[in-house]
């Protein structure tokens, strides 16, 4: 027999679209004895009496098990009228048996979600970072940190949070991306002190077969090459952080040790998701084993209202690694070296000890690696 499923139709979500309308007749339907669902649509009745040749709009699909109090579940396996799509009636098909448990999806709801925009989920903030002078590197630390040198940035914008998983998965409904680690079938996880290369994980196996991303949403997601970040930012209208960017958002101008001082991680008040006190171990003592959902470290933000710019998952930025960088790095708005086998990765993780989480600390990697303990934040020129 076949199931109707519950549904909910919601308002547009661009800023830019105006008065609030709502898509018509959305259905959900399982196919019988499969976990398959097939999903319609019909648009506003006064959209279409507008429409022009070529208009398009953007579909992005999210569920729900409590009823859409919080829309937590991943759906990532769609095809159809999901993303970018030309205005008409619509047709998603939903292969929630990759996505969701069993034994997580019943009761649920699913949402169809219009935007005239790329459908960048609500409360991803950004913050303009005034143009200015700062101190950037540090002669106390490892070799590579130094000299201190003052850099003068232009104005630009970076994102107050991590990127989600939430955020990532709207990016595939709309562009049907495949990460290197979902290609290659394999990804580097951290457990137990240790690297595992695990078969299966990816971005929505971040831990590998029996991990999923059901009520992880709003966790940063991991398992990103660079690449994948990048793409991400430009999907976006946004690139990743110039090193220099990234540290200026981290530390302010006063040179700070520490996103929020000088004080380190571990003390009775947690102000970042990080590791034990000594490299490298997981630890619970911040009420994280893993990974956090960004924000949940107000107290840690930076001087100009970034959080998690210390712990939770390493951030790619753009810039090419080069060890000696800043004995040769120009004064004005640098963006590293002009190449490299590696990229730089800025910010510590779950895993980290506080050495890892100083503001001037340089993690770097070759851009093919990912892990369960990086992935990244976008940033933008001020205009």
């Amino acid at each position: 027999m076949t199931r109707r499923l519950s549904f909910f139709a919601v308002a547009t979500l661009a800023v830019s679209a105006g008065a609030a309308t709502e898509l018509l007749d959305v259905a959900a339907v399982e196919r019988p004895g499969t976990r398959w669902v097939e999903i319609s649509y019909a648009w506003p009745l006064e959209r279409l009496s507008r429409v022009a040749p070529g208009d398009s709009a953007w579909i992005a699909m999210e569920a729900s098990r409590d009823g859409g109090e919080s829309w937590d579940l991943p759906v990532i396996s769609v095809a159809g009228d999901v993303g970018h799509v030309a205005v008409g009636p619509g047709r998603i098909l939903w292969y929630m048996g990759a996505d969701i448990p069993v034994g997580r999806m019943n009761p649920w709801t699913i949402r169809v979600l219009l935007s005239d925009g790329p459908s960048i989920p609500d409360g991803i903030e950004m913050i303009q970072v005034p143009a200015g002078d700062f101190a950037m590197g540090t002669d106390q630390g490892d070799r590579q940190e130094g000299p201190s040198h003052v850099v003068h940035l232009d104005a630009y914008w970076i994102d107050r949070f991590e990127t989600t998983n939430r955020a990532f998965q709207r990016f595939v409904q709309d562009t049907g991306l495949e990460t290197l680690a979902e290609r290659e079938g394999r990804s580097v996880i951290y457990r137990d002190g240790g690297y595992h290369t695990i078969e299966g994980a990816s971005w929505w196996r971040p831990s590998g077969p029996g991990s999923d991303l059901s009520g992880r949403l709003d966790h940063p997601v991991v398992q990103i090459a660079w690449d994948e970040a990048d793409a991400y930012c430009r999907w976006a209208g946004k690139r990743l952080p110039t090193e220099a960017e990234w540290e200026r958002a981290a530390r302010g101008t006063d040179q700070r040790t520490y996103p929020w001082g000088e004080a380190g991680s571990h003390t009775p008040l947690a102000r970042a998701n990080a590791g034990a006190r000594n490299c490298c171990h997981e630890s619970a003592h911040d009420g994280y084993l893993n990974t956090a959902p960004v924000g949940s470290f107000p107290q840690g933000a930076s001087p100009v209202g970034a959080h998690d710019m210390a712990g939770n998952v390493w951030e790619w930025t753009g810039d090419h690694f080069d060890p000696n960088f800043y004995s040769v790095s120009p004064r004005r708005n640098p963006k590293g070296a002009a190449s490299g086998e590696e990229r730089v990765l800025r910010g510590g993780s779950w895993i980290s000890y506080s050495f890892m989480l100083r503001t001037a600390y340089r993690g770097h990697h070759t851009p093919d690696t990912r892990h369960n303990y990086s992935g990244f934040r976008c940033a933008r020129d001020d205009r």
